[in-house]
């Protein structure tokens, strides 16, 4: 199942026969989401002003009932796999905000809401941003798989972001350790039951601390890293705000892999 973001006519998913991924915050406007509902295969949940690893409790509890607003309202939807970034922000601008038992906490009982209700949730990486900013759960492949392991809910599963996963690859000296750090995240394909499928550059230093989200062929990733994605079972979002010839560009060089 391939999907494109929530950006392209009803009338382009249909001719590339894509799906869409919704994103749903408590300020979304539901209606203008009817036009592709018969497109929505998978929603991505809150993380703008979420901290599920908040310290301070009356900001962690509004976290969760932000996300289960989107739950929620996702099912709505007839979806059944959601994805979230782990959100758990430990510190902000050197300023000690969360640790890492609460959101352990609050993603289980995110979890265990979603699995009465048949839901899916799946558990993306993060973008490794400066640490003299911000510090937050899952940059690294070890991080993110230990989240995995650490919340142990069955209906937990991972999300792989490329371009995050870039981020966290670009920190190294050489090209040829930087890719090594980058198939780290493919370690575990069986937990693995969707793709936020971008390309980067890792020849040059542009992903450092970045998140540039390119059109898959695009980039430098090596093709063999994008071949392995392609050629996985789960589902794969092009998530990208580009045109639609750059994303029929993307597609055709899928095809080509």
């Amino acid at each position: 199942m391939v999907l494109a973001s929530n950006i392209f006519p009803v009338d382009f998913l249909k001719k590339h026969n894509l799906g869409v991924e919704l994103y749903i915050t408590t300020e979304t406007d539901l209606n203008a989401l009817e036009v592709v509902r018969d497109y929505a295969r998978t929603v991505h949940l809150q993380y703008s002003g979420i901290n599920l690893a908040a310290n301070d409790e009356a900001v962690r509890r509004k976290s969760i009932n932000d996300i289960k607003y989107g739950i929620e309202t996702g099912a709505g939807f007839d979806v059944k796999t959601m994805v979230l970034h782990p959100c758990g922000v430990f510190s902000s601008k050197g300023e000690d905000v969360g640790s890492y038992a609460p959101m352990i906490d609050s993603l289980r009982e995110i979890a265990d809401f979603m699995a009465g209700k048949g839901l899916i949730l799946s558990l993306e990486n993060q973008v490794l941003r400066h640490p003299d900013l911000r510090i937050i759960a899952g940059c690294s492949s070890d991080e993110w798989f230990q989240l995995y392991k650490d919340v142990d809910r069955k209906n937990v599963t991972l999300t792989l972001d490329t371009s995050h996963a870039a981020s966290a690859s670009a920190h190294e000296d050489t090209l040829e350790k930087r890719h090594a750090k980058l198939w780290k995240f493919l370690d575990h394909p069986e937990l693995i039951s969707h793709f936020h499928w971008s390309d980067a550059r890792l020849v040059t230093d542009d992903c450092q601390y970045a998140d540039i989200h390119l059109v898959p062929g695009q980039g430098d990733l090596p093709r063999d890293f994008h071949k392995a994605i392609w050629e996985h079972p789960a589902s794969k979002l092009f998530e990208q705000k580009c045109t639609e010839e750059e994303l029929e560009a993307g597609l055709a060089f899928a095809h080509s892999l």
